[in-house]
């Protein structure tokens, strides 16, 4: 009996030290999702196509919003290879009521450097085209990053913060428009582990947040120790960036 207490204490211990643990990873994810917000002009939200509505945080975008007005909000459409184009299309429609929103599909090539592109918005490239292992919509998310820029209000260059999911794609997405792979990339949820900043030219820099699993309930808000309402939304509950 003694013996089984034992274990049973030695187990209780092992598993509070887990939460204690997963808690301090938490506030450090949420951290650097603060610092991104404060930092970021415009905040890219990378949805991944075959399911953008379970991987976007509403409550995320409402506290970015809430910091700051005059912050940009874009959501790009990731990964519209995986799905018809029809499919695409429904959701481009769906989100453009609330957000610009891009579609996009990251570059799949292994080199380190000169990552091709092809020309062109994805929303309307054939299937061969996304077949390939060249990135598509490059030139629509940068065009309007480019326009915010020269917008009224925004300074002429501007800092991107690029937030998302585990494995929506958000370091693929920063691969293809660096045209190198500047951000590490891996399908093993937490690799990207700190706030990583990549110069794309002398107007837009970027902003790589670890990936997040955003808690819609708010029961961890506490544990951010925020003075900021806006922020206390911005509740962080695992991470791992692709």
């Amino acid at each position: 009996a003694k013996q089984a207490t034992r274990q049973g204490d030695q187990s209780w211990g092992k598993g509070n030290r887990g939460a204690a643990s997963a808690r301090k990873t938490r506030r450090q994810y949420f951290t650097m999702m603060q610092q991104l917000v404060k930092k970021a002009d415009i905040v890219i939200e990378v949805l991944d196509a075959r399911d953008p509505a379970g991987c976007r945080a509403p409550q995320v975008e409402s506290a970015i919003l809430g910091s700051d007005p005059n912050k940009k909000i874009i959501l790009l459409l990731n990964k519209i290879d995986l799905v018809p184009q029809h499919v695409t299309e429904k959701w481009l429609e769906y989100f453009r009521h609330e957000f610009p929103c891009v579609a996009f599909k990251a570059s799949t090539q292994k080199q380190a450097n000169r990552l091709s592109r092809v020309r062109g918005d994805a929303e309307i490239a054939g299937a061969s085209v996304l077949a390939g292992s060249a990135a598509v919509g490059t030139d629509a998310l940068l065009n309007l990053l480019k326009n915010y820029c020269r917008s009224k209000g925004l300074k002429t260059s501007v800092t991107v913060g690029v937030i998302g999911y585990p494995n929506v794609g958000k370091s693929s997405v920063i691969n293809s428009l660096k045209r190198s792979r500047a951000a590490g990339v891996s399908s093993i949820a937490g690799h990207t582990k700190t706030l990583q900043e990549i110069t794309i030219d002398k107007n837009i820099k970027l902003l790589d947040c670890p990936g997040i699993i955003f808690d819609e309930t708010g029961e961890d808000s506490a544990d951010a120790d925020s003075d900021d309402d806006s922020e206390d939304s911005l509740e962080a509950s695992a991470g791992g960036s692709s």
